[in-house]
């Protein structure tokens, strides 16, 4: 009877296993929580240079036809010195700069303009880019 009554329970062994097994099993679950995370940011900054380069869109499809230029046109940089090639948003609680280069060029027909719209930002650094291209027409 006293025999037993010692064999219940774990040994100290058992614990110290159980407790390795858990801690990788949660080691493995922060890795994924981080590695969403990092995805959810990708995604946000994405989504901020599609807004971004909707806005500009917009704006140049407001303007005179006659009055189209190229700006910031010598390539997309969002390390650029020059304030107008440079959009600053708040994402997910971080300031980002976001680069902008637009390019404007003749169509096939004089009364016809092509506008090329790049955002760029940098993530980790790597340099992602989001490129927008759209027609105008003189009215």
């Amino acid at each position: 009877m006293e025999n037993a009554r010692l064999n219940k329970g774990f040994t100290l062994i058992e614990v110290m296993i159980s407790m390795v097994i858990l801690s990788f099993v949660l080691l493995g679950l922060l890795a994924g929580i981080v590695a969403e995370k990092r995805n959810v940011l990708k995604t946000a900054l994405r989504d901020e240079a599609v807004l971004i380069s909707r806005k500009t869109l917009n704006f140049y499809r407001s303007q005179r036809f006659a009055s189209l230029t190229s700006v910031c046109s010598g390539g997309c940089n969002p390390e650029s010195t020059d304030a107008t090639c440079i959009v600053r948003r708040r994402v997910r609680n971080n300031i980002v700069k976001f680069g902008k280069s637009i390019a404007i060029s003749q169509g096939p027909n004089p009364d016809i303009r092509l506008i090329s719209v790049t955002i760029c930002w940098k993530l980790n650094g790597k340099t992602y880019n989001y490129n927008t291209t759209t027609i105008l027409r003189q009215q």
